[in-house]
């Protein structure tokens, strides 16, 4: 176990002379041990600062592939659950929401609930505008999207969902264009986040690559040009 978690070396160490993360290999390395039928983990990383936090979440992914033992994970973390999870349950108050594969839960959340929960910033109310071979049109407050039509109908209410990162945002290139308009931003070093307001009174969030952020340095524009990534709106009924 001392091995299998990079320990070698510490035997002798007193907890308080282990870091956090160090810590945390002890503890899964002690329920491991006995040679359990499950692993219970509540939040194992929560307490660890985020370098910690990365590099043992890394090493749990490569633990897992090793040993023969299903575990039970809960998380607030969607990077984490994204990261370990071959099945994810949705949990609100107590209540399953949806339950499936990872890739069914993040590429198809059912409700506007899950979505958020999953880590989709924007839900943004709209009204379909019309149906077109079998995708849906919506003007999601000034914000012209695209979906999967399912049962959706021309004049139904919607919300659609998008996160930040799908969200592309470009400064306005002159005064009166664009679709948005500023509302602040916080610079985190590699992106930077962008809440900016549509026509219809809504504020969503965009997160700018690096390469966007890096050629306006601190100069924030004021109106934006804003749209959706192709094929990663999420439409659900109103109501």
């Amino acid at each position: 176990m001392v091995r299998m978690h990079g320990l070698q070396g510490l035997e002798e160490r007193r907890p308080a002379e282990l870091s956090g993360g160090q810590r945390q290999r002890v503890a899964l390395g002690r329920a491991l041990a006995p040679g359990p039928d499950l692993l219970l983990l509540d939040e194992p990383f929560a307490a660890l600062d985020t370098p910690a936090r990365v590099a043992l979440v890394e090493e749990f992914v490569t633990l897992l592939s090793r040993i023969e033992l299903p575990v039970v994970l809960v998380t607030h973390d969607v990077g984490e659950a994204h990261a370990l999870a071959e099945h994810l349950v949705v949990l609100e108050n107590g209540r399953v929401l949806q339950e499936g594969t990872k890739e069914g839960l993040f590429d198809a959340p059912e409700s506007p609930e899950v979505a958020r929960l999953l880590g989709v910033q924007n839900l943004v109310p709209g009204v379909v505008i019309d149906v077109r071979d079998g995708r849906a049109n919506v003007d999601a407050g000034g914000l012209l999207v695209s979906a999967a039509a399912g049962d959706l109908r021309a004049g139904a209410p919607v919300i659609a969902g998008i996160r930040a990162v799908d969200l592309l945002a470009t400064p306005a290139s002159a005064a009166g264009e664009g679709n948005a308009m500023l509302v602040r931003a916080i610079d985190r070093g590699a992106t930077r986040s962008v809440w900016l307001r549509l026509a219809g009174g809504v504020e969503v969030v965009a997160e700018l690559d690096r390469e966007t952020a890096t050629r306006l340095g601190s100069a924030v524009p004021t109106r934006w040009s804003l749209r959706a990534r192709d094929g990663f709106t999420h439409l659900w009924p109103a109501g």
